[in-house]
């Protein structure tokens, strides 16, 4: 279990958002996040009851390989080649063994994403679509695309 779901199983999100409790909880929820993804070029702001399946398969399917496809570049008219599309997959190799794929969890893709030179490179571009709100799924295939928002 990841340490980023290990805090908010052990600290749930405060109901009132207004307080004192809530900033604190919001402090440190920002610290774990930071240290689960460190130098992450955009802010991760999925929903917590997301963020609580970090070690669960990518948006509930069973796939040992899943594309994701940002075309903000495009979408924004900033720049093409700020167009990124990885594949996120997992290999475990043993000696003397078979090889064998691992299904896709939500924490691979967003170390993928966070790993990804083109994402620092949309950072740079003064646009303000930073936040990740989530994924959609593109022409019902394993094409998902993220959610940015300002």
């Amino acid at each position: 279990m990841s340490n980023l779901v290990k805090f908010l199983t052990a600290n749930p999100e405060p109901v009132d958002k207004n307080g004192d409790e809530y900033s604190d909880w919001y402090d440190d929820f920002q610290w774990e996040l930071k240290k689960e993804f460190p130098g992450c070029p955009f802010e991760i702001s999925l929903p917590v009851e997301q963020l609580l399946k970090l070690d669960n398969p990518f948006m509930d399917i069973d796939e040992f390989s899943v594309w994701v496809k940002d075309t903000r570049g495009s979408y924004y008219n900033i720049d093409t080649d700020l167009d990124t599309e990885i594949r996120v997959s997992k290999v475990y190799k043993f000696p003397g063994r078979n090889d064998f794929l691992a299904v896709v969890t939500l924490k691979m893709v967003l170390t993928a994403m966070s790993t990804e030179p083109n994402y620092r490179k949309f950072q740079k571009s003064g646009d303000g679509h930073i936040h990740l709100e989530g994924f959609k799924q593109l022409e019902n295939c394993t094409i998902w695309s993220p959610v940015f928002g300002s």
